[in-house]
């Protein structure tokens, strides 16, 4: 069973490497993608449907 997702916490909000010599800001790339800012700030979105748009925005991404 996947937990629930919890707010995330903004200090810790910084470029990551995802790949060897790849990097991502993980939440100016929430940020800059439309469709993730809309799902998310929805109430009722399920956790799922939260999930998605939040991975969906990390695929899309140009890295750092």
């Amino acid at each position: 069973m996947v937990p629930p997702l919890r707010p995330a916490d903004p200090s810790l909000c910084q470029v990551r490497e995802i790949a060897d010599g790849i990097s991502l800001d993980i939440a100016a790339a929430v940020l800059a993608s439309p469709y993730a800012t809309e799902i998310l700030a929805r109430e009722g979105a399920p956790d799922a449907q939260r999930r998605m748009a939040v991975r969906t925005a990390i695929l899309l991404a140009l890295p750092a």
